[in-house]
Parts: C-alpha cells; structure tokens; sequence
C-alpha cells in the first residue's frame, strides 16, 4: 500500500500564517504537519508517499528531501483537489491511501482505517456533522453522498480527509475523474466529487467512524491554535 498527500493548496482562509509557506508546513510539536503525516504512515510501514504539490514546492521539499516522492500541479491557485489529483492520476494505480496535508489523527484511526477490507472506505465521525468539514449522508450503512453541499442540517457526519481504496476502487476513480474534468467541470470541487457521483449511481461506498477517537483538521488560525494545545497526533 501507498500514500498520495495533497498538498498543493495555497491555505487561503489562513493567510496570516501561510502567506509565504504552505499548510502543510505549519509546526506542531517540533515538526510541521505533514511531518507528523509521515511520521505516522511510516509507523504503520507505508513507505511509499507521493505528495502533490503546488504553492511554494520548493519550501516542502526543503522540509521533506528524499521522504517522498514529488507531483507538482502547476494550476494550483485555480482549481481545487479534484483537478489537482487528476493531473496525476497515473499514481491511481494501486492499493493506496489519500491524505489531506492539513489533518491530524490519532493513531488508531489508520489503523481501523488500513483493516478495513472494503475497495472504497472514508474515515468519519457520526459523532457530530460541522459546517467547517465536508459532510456526509449515510444510508443502510453506506456513504450515498458526500461533499460541502451536504447540508449540517441533513448530514450524517463529517468526512475528516482521509480515505483507503483498493487497486479497483483506485482505478474506478481515476477513470470517474477523468471524466469530470474532460467536461471542464467543478474546477472548485474536491476529489470527493467522483466519489459522489458513483455512490449516486449505486457503488457501495464504506465508511469507518473514527469512534470518538480524536482528529483535527487545521484549517484557520483558530484551529491551529487548538492543535498547538494537542499531542495526540504526536508519534513518539
């Protein structure tokens, strides 16, 4: 199993903090984001981590050096994540993981992610549905829609950014990707919105709840702020 970390982003609702420097590359606990990241996939002996990047290439490479393998995506400031992964989808080609670069987990949730057997399984927490987090409608079980057009009001939960797809799974994405982009379509959605478009007709997408174990997504200064207070995600 692999990795691919999408990191291209320029972390506009943080500017403050990342003008000069991607999300990813904000310190916590002596290493940046992505550090921690890695950190934890190496721990689960996933080695091989591609990472996409866009703004400020050069500064993560600084950071990371021969840790993982680089994609850079050259229309960063344009489009979001659905474009960005396109534009290397020839890494869809294997059992693999996708990682937001701005998230922080608990070491069991990869765990319970990485056991589950199913071709398409998203990490969520029913536990609660947040405006700030792309959610989730959950129907006998499986995810039937997902995405920030998934009302709090009529969400199931929040997807927190990371997900796990067998050899299958990856290749159904990459060819429902393809698709979507060839149109010139939803420049500003995430990859999130092939996944919706298969579950709409009739693919089983699984999910598996982080159980109260405690994740965090770093995405305002706010956030960071909280995230500075946390050692949870801290691989000793």
């Amino acid at each position: 199993m692999k990795a691919i970390i999408l990191a291209a982003g320029t972390g506009s609702r943080m500017k403050g903090l990342t003008s000069s420097k991607p999300k990813c590359l904000l310190e916590l606990h002596n290493n940046s984001i992505i550090e921690h990241q890695i950190l934890l996939l190496n721990k689960f002996g996933i080695f091989n981590i591609d990472v996409i990047t866009g703004f400020e290439s050069d500064k993560i490479k600084k950071i990371l050096k021969d840790k993982v393998n680089y994609y850079y995506y050259p229309d960063f400031e344009k489009t979001n994540n659905l474009y960005t992964l396109n534009y290397h989808s020839n890494l869809l080609n294997d059992d693999l993981l996708i990682l937001f670069s701005d998230l922080l987990i608990h070491p069991d949730i990869l765990g319970s992610l990485i056991s589950n057997k199913s071709d398409f399984s998203f990490m969520v927490d029913i536990s609660k549905c947040d405006e700030s987090t792309m959610r989730v409608n959950i129907v006998n079980n499986l995810i039937k829609d997902i995405g920030s057009h998934v009302s709090v009001d009529g969400g199931d939960g929040n997807f927190i950014g990371i997900s796990k797809f067998s050899r299958k799974a990856s290749k159904l994405l990459k060819k429902r990707m393809n698709y979507i982009v060839s149109k010139g379509i939803y420049n500003d959605d995430y990859y999130t919105k092939a996944i919706a478009d298969m579950a709409l007709e009739g693919q089983e997408i699984n999910f598996v709840d982080v159980k109260n174990r405690p994740w965090l997504e770093v995405d305002t200064e706010e956030e960071y702020n909280i995230a500075k207070k946390e050692s949870f995600y801290v691989i000793d």
